[in-house]
């Protein structure tokens, strides 16, 4: 995975600059060379190029044990600016086909106000032709705490909950959320409509669904952590 990881940042290194990473870092150009054999620090490419090959190196050898066809991603928070750029850009970059949750003519109007070239499906949970099966399935997983069809349909209607919905419906292969969100809003309708195990992974502030479990991640333990607290972040993902 290592070798993975460095061959992507490799190639992206080979790759046009964006003109925000360029003021960023106050140049007018930067390409490949002496001064330029990594990518730079704040070039969020790093993200959406390493994370995909380092997960199918994790998947050809064998060390995650459950393999993942990550075809699409669903975002909650779909009408928020910084969501709608990340839905364009792993787009643009051929990592997955993204799934914006909100209504649609606000979607479409901040793409146009953006100056973006994307068509991400979008969907409205409000509007959703089936909404009367997810309420069904949210209603099974609830049953046994109390929750009765009416709030359970009240219920689905919450981003998180529809999103890892969409997920153990097979109706998307992973869900992104934390943006706009406390923690517990977050994590709790998720393990709550779909049933996910529970895998603590370490600490970034949000969750991501992928394939029936739940990954949570949260960066507030600390910038410099000692060996010990990071085994402890990192044993119960190795011992399940």
């Amino acid at each position: 995975m290592k070798v993975a990881a460095s061959h992507a940042l490799a190639s992206l290194t080979h790759e046009d600059i964006h003109d925000r990473i360029l003021r960023a870092y106050g140049v007018e150009s930067l390409k490949f060379g002496p001064e330029y054999i990594i990518p730079k620090a704040l070039d969020p490419r790093v993200l959406l190029w390493e994370a995909p090959v380092v997960a199918k190196a994790a998947m050809d050898t064998g060390v995650a044990r459950k393999p993942l066809d990550i075809d699409e991603y669903r975002f909650a928070a779909g009408e928020e600016t910084k969501i709608i750029h990340a839905a364009a850009q792993v787009a643009e970059e051929g990592i997955c086909l993204p799934i914006l949750l909100g209504r649609p003519e606000v979607i479409r109007e901040k793409i146009i106000s953006l100056g973006l070239d994307c068509c991400p499906e979008i969907i409205n949970p409000n509007a959703f032709n089936q909404i009367d099966a997810y309420t069904q399935a949210y209603a099974e997983l609830r049953q046994r705490k109390g929750i009765m069809r009416r709030e359970a349909a009240k219920r689905v209607l919450d981003p998180n909950a529809f999103g890892s919905l969409m997920v153990k419906m097979g109706d998307a292969d992973a869900f992104v959320s934390g943006l706009t969100y406390e923690y517990p809003g977050v994590i709790r309708p998720s393990l709550e409509s779909a049933n996910m195990a529970y895998k603590l992974l370490a600490r970034l502030g949000g969750a991501i669904a992928m394939g029936g479990e739940l990954l949570k991640i949260d960066n507030f333990d600390g910038q410099s952590p000692s060996k010990l607290s990071i085994f402890r972040v990192l044993f119960p993902s190795i011992k399940s």
